[in-house]
């Protein structure tokens, strides 16, 4: 038998022409090469083993690299986000008070004794500061850090800004939009 570390391996079946007629040299030198060829095929086995242990720890670590690039990948992404919300909710704040100025200027203008031959235009201009004015919550709104929940939502009221915050780019280029919504899809 091969036992090389007391693992069988194997065995070596041997005759001799003489029935009988094996020596103890024989026997020892046997006993030495089935040593030898034991430890050989035990070497042949942990190099096949390690092998394959190499092969899914490359495996394995090309897992994690992708994971880790993904992850950078999100993470970059993410921080982009951040810097785009904090640059919105910089600008919207810095358009609100001038649109403030102008919108209570032109309300006051409005309210005078002789704004007839004006009106058209105090209107006009009333009427933009106050969709700026909108457009800016609306970054705020984007720009504010909140965690995702899910909840109900009124799908009328998330059209109806859909199309107040496109109104004008629509208007401009001609687009007519006309709204039939669901009086039943409100709560």
């Amino acid at each position: 038998m091969i036992t090389p570390k007391g693992k069988i391996l194997g065995t070596i079946f041997c005759c001799s022409v003489q029935p009988g007629k094996f020596t103890q040299d024989n026997i020892e030198f046997l006993y030495i090469w089935s040593k030898w060829a034991g430890i050989g095929l035990l070497e042949h086995v942990a190099e096949k083993e390690m092998l394959e242990i190499q092969q899914k720890a490359t495996e394995k670590t090309e897992q994690l690299t992708e994971q880790i690039q993904q992850a950078q990948k999100q993470l970059i992404q993410s921080e982009k986000l951040s810097i785009i919300g904090q640059l919105i909710a910089g600008i919207a704040h810095e358009l609100n008070n001038p649109l403030t100025t102008i919108s209570g200027f032109s309300q006051l203008a409005m309210e005078q004794k002789k704004p007839e031959k004006n009106m058209p235009y105090l209107e006009k201009i009333h009427a933009e500061a106050m969709r700026c004015e909108r457009i800016v919550k609306q970054l705020l709104i984007f720009a504010r850090k909140h965690i995702s929940e899910k909840s109900y939502v009124n799908i009328n009221d998330i059209i109806q800004s859909i199309v107040n915050l496109k109104s004008y780019e629509w208007k401009v280029n001609k687009i007519e939009v006309t709204l039939d919504l669901d009086k039943k899809l409100h709560s």
